[in-house]
C-alpha cells in the first residue's frame, strides 16, 4: 500500500470512528432515558418478575451509560493519536538520516511514541465498547443501527490498534525510518574511522571522534530497541573488517603462507639468518596487527555497543579479528615449530615465544576475560602454539648435549686446527647467555616445568652448559686420538689450539659463567700442549739438520 492510500485509509478511518463516536453519544442519550422510564416502572411493580432480575442487578441503565461514556473518552484519545501519527509519517519519510541525525532520532522517536499511545488508547476504547455492543445485542437497548455503528467502531479501532506493527513491516514508516538508520549506521562507520597505518603505533587516535561515537551509541539504541540489530551487527563486521584488512594490506602478509626453509645443517648459517629475518618481520608485524588494528577495533566495538549486553560487542569483536586473519600470524607461529629439531630452531623458537609473551597482556585483554567464551577458537590456537614452542625449546636445549657427542665419531681437522663445531658450539652458548635469549629460555624452562608441576633452579641452566661444553671436550680427546702415535704433533697442535680457544673465552658470557678456573685450566692444558709441540718442532728441525750436515 503506496503512502496515499494509506492517508486515504487513515483519513477514512478517522471519520467513521468519529461517526461511531457520535453514535455512541446519542446511545447513551436514550439509555439515560430508558433508565428514567425503568425507574418509574419500579416504583409501580411491587414485585420485580424473577426472569428479569438477575440482569437487571448485573447490568443496569445508569451502569451502560458510564461504559458508553469511558469507552468514549479513549476513542475520542486515539483520533487525536491517529492524526499526530500520519503528521510525524509524513515528516519522518521527507526527512534525511544523513542530515541532522539527532533531529531525525527524535522524530522518529516521537512517531513511536504517537504509535503506541494510539495501540493504547485503541485497545482501552475496544475494552468498553465490546461490552457495550454486547449488553445492547442482549438487551435490546438501542436501534440495530446504533449496534451496528458501534460493531463498525470496534473494527475501526482494532485496526487502529495494529497500525503500530503495521507500521514496522515492510514498506512502512518506520521500517523506511529503520533502513535511512542502517544505512546512516554504515556510512558513519566507513566515514568516520580511516584504516590505519604500520606507522600509528597506538591506533587509539582514532577514537577520540566523540561525536560519531555518540551518534552510533544512539542509531544502535533504537535499533535495538526495535529488535533490528541482527542487522546492525552484520553491517559492523561487514564494515570493520574491511578497514582492518586495509589497515594491514601495506604489511604484504603473503608471506605468511609461504614454507620456510629448513636449514641442512646445524650450522647452516646461511638459512637460519633467512629464517630469523623472517621472524622478526613477524613479530613487527603481529606487534602492529594486535596493539594497532586489533586494539584499536576492540576499543572502538567496545564502544559503539557501549549499552548493550557484553556479549554483543566480543561477538563482533571476534568476527572482525578472526576476518583480518589473526589466524595467520598463528599458523606461521606453529609452522616455526614443525621440522627437524637443530639448534637454529632454537632460536628461533625462543624469539617466537618473547613475541608472544610481549604481546600476552594485550591477548588478555583482547581475547580473555569476559570474552573469553566468544574466542574459544583463537584462544585454543594460541594456547597451542605457546606449548609447541615451549616443549620444542625444552627438547632441543636438552638435546645438544647428544648432538654433540654424535659428532665425536666424525674425524678431525687435518690441520689441526679448532673444528667447526668445537667454535659453533661456543659461539651458540654464548648466544644463548646473551639477554637477547637468555631470560626467555629461562622462562620457557620455567614453564615446562610448572606444567610438571617442578621448579626451576637456576642450576638447571648452567649444568646443560656445562653438560654441552663436557662433550665437546670429550670430543677433543678422541678426535686427538684420530691422528695417530705417529703424528703426534699434529695431535698436540690441536690440542693447543682448541684449548687456547676454550682459555679465550675469559670474558665472555660463557667464560664468566663456567668460571674463572675453568678458563684458566684450559690456558694451562694450552701451555701444556704447546710445549710438547715447540720441542717436538725443535727436535724434528735438530734431526733435519743433523741429516742435512
Amino acid at each position: 500500500m503506496d503512502s496515499s492510500n494509506s492517508i486515504e485509509t487513515l483519513a477514512a478511518a478517522r471519520d467513521v470512528l468519529r461517526s461511531g463516536i457520535e453514535n455512541s453519544r446519542s446511545i447513551g442519550i436514550e439509555l439515560e432515558r430508558a433508565s428514567s422510564r425503568l425507574g418509574e416502572m419500579a416504583r409501580r411493580l411491587s414485585i420485580r418478575p424473577p426472569r428479569i432480575s438477575p440482569s437487571w442487578r448485573c447490568y443496569s441503565a445508569l451502569a451502560v451509560e458510564d461504559r458508553v461514556n469511558c469507552g468514549i473518552q479513549p476513542a475520542a484519545a486515539a483520533l487525536k493519536a491517529l492524526k499526530t501519527v500520519r503528521g510525524l509519517e509524513v515528516r519522518v519519510a521527507s526527512a534525511s538520516g544523513s542530515g541532522d541525525l539527532t533531529a531525525y532520532l527524535s522524530l522518529v522517536k516521537s512517531l513511536e511514541q504517537a504509535l503506541k499511545f494510539l495501540e493504547n488508547n485503541s485497545r482501552l476504547a475496544i475494552q468498553w465498547l465490546q461490552g457495550v455492543a454486547e449488553f445492547l445485542e442482549e438487551n435490546g437497548l438501542a436501534s440495530d443501527r446504533l449496534v451496528s455503528n458501534v460493531k463498525r467502531s470496534l473494527i475501526i479501532l482494532r485496526w487502529l490498534e495494529r497500525a503500530g506493527e503495521r507500521s514496522h513491516l515492510n514498506g512502512g514508516a518506520m521500517d523506511a525510518a529503520f533502513v535511512k538508520m542502517e544505512d546512516e549506521f554504515e556510512r558513519l562507520l566507513e566515514a568516520k574511522f580511516a584504516p590505519l597505518g604500520p606507522e600509528s603505533s597506538d591506533g587509539y587516535e582514532n577514537i577520540h571522534n566523540e561525536a560519531a561515537i555518540m551518534l552510533l551509541q544512539a542509531l544502535v539504541e533504537r535499533l535495538s530497541s526495535n529488535r533490528r540489530l541482527e542487522k546492525c551487527l552484520n553491517t559492523y563486521v561487514a564494515v570493520r573488517s574491511r578497514k582492518a584488512i586495509s589497515s594491514l594490506q601495506p604489511l604484504d602478509l603473503n608471506y605468511l603462507n609461504e614454507p620456510l626453509e629448513e636449514e641442512e645443517e646445524e650450522d647452516d648459517d646461511n638459512n637460519q639468518t633467512s629464517v630469523e629475518a623472517w621472524i622478526r618481520r613477524w613479530s613487527e608485524d603481529l606487534k602492529f596487527a594486535v596493539k594497532g588494528v586489533l586494539r584499536h577495533e576492540h576499543k572502538l566495538c567496545v564502544r559503539v555497543f557501549e549499552g548493550q549486553p557484553t556479549a554483543v560487542a566480543t561477538g563482533c569483536f571476534v568476527e572482525v579479528a578472526n576476518r583480518s586473519g589473526i589466524s595467520q600470524f598463528i599458523r606461521f607461529g606453529r609452522k616455526v615449530t614443525e621440522g627437524r629439531k637443530s639448534p637454529g630452531k632454537l632460536l628461533s623458537l625462543l624469539e617466537v615465544f618473547s613475541a608472544l609473551d610481549d604481546l600476552r597482556p594485550e591477548f588478555t585483554v583482547l581475547f580473555g576475560g569476559v570474552a573469553g567464551a566468544t574466542c574459544e577458537k583463537i584462544q585454543a590456537q594460541t594456547r597451542e602454539l605457546v606449548k609447541r614452542v615451549v616443549e620444542g625449546s625444552w627438547d632441543i636445549f636438552w638435546e645438544l648435549s647428544y648432538q654433540v657427542e654424535l659428532r665425536r665419531s666424525s674425524p678431525p681437522p687435518s690441520d689441526g686446527s679448532i673444528p667447526r663445531l668445537v667454535s659453533f658450539v661456543t659461539d651458540y652458548c654464548n648466544l644463548l647467555l646473551e639477554e637477547t635469549y637468555r631470560p626467555t629460555l629461562i622462562k620457557t624452562m620455567e614453564i615446562y616445568l610448572s606444567w610438571k608441576r617442578e621448579s626451576y633452579h637456576p642450576e638447571l641452566l648452567v649444568n646443560q652448559i656445562y653438560s654441552i661444553l663436557k662433550e665437546v671436550e670429550l670430543n677433543l680427546d678422541v678426535w686427538a686420538k684420530g691422528y695417530g702415535p705417529d703424528n703426534r704433533p699434529l695431535s698436540w697442535l690441536f690440542m693447543m689450539n682448541n684449548h687456547g680457544h676454550f682459555g679465550s673465552l675469559r670474558g665472555s658470557k660463557l667464560g664468566d659463567m663456567m668460571g674463572e678456573s675453568w678458563v684458566a685450566a684450559h690456558e694451562q692444558y694450552r701451555d701444556y700442549y704447546g710445549a710438547l709441540y715447540a720441542n717436538d718442532t725443535r727436535y724434528h728441525a735438530r734431526s733435519i739438520a743433523l741429516i742435512m750436515d
